[in-house]
């Protein structure tokens, strides 16, 4: 699984962050913030996050809003 926080469908707020995650579990992944994007996401409770699942050959990829989790 790879992920990664958006502003806008094209434009990223996090750096990307890949994890293995098992069949059927889920994991909690820590994005660092870009300097751009900081101000912004400060007065936000949620966020866009585009996910790439690769099994074997195949791909997908989707687009989540999320609650942002800040730490």
């Amino acid at each position: 699984i790879t992920l990664q926080g958006l502003l806008k469908k094209r434009r990223a707020a996090t750096t990307r962050r890949t994890a293995k995650v098992a069949k059927g579990k889920t994991k909690r992944l820590v994005l660092k913030v870009k300097p751009k994007a900081r101000k912004k996401l400060t007065k936000r409770k949620k966020l866009l996050f585009k996910q790439t699942v690769a099994a074997g050959k195949a791909k997908a990829t989707v687009y989540k809003r999320l609650k942002l989790i800040r730490r």
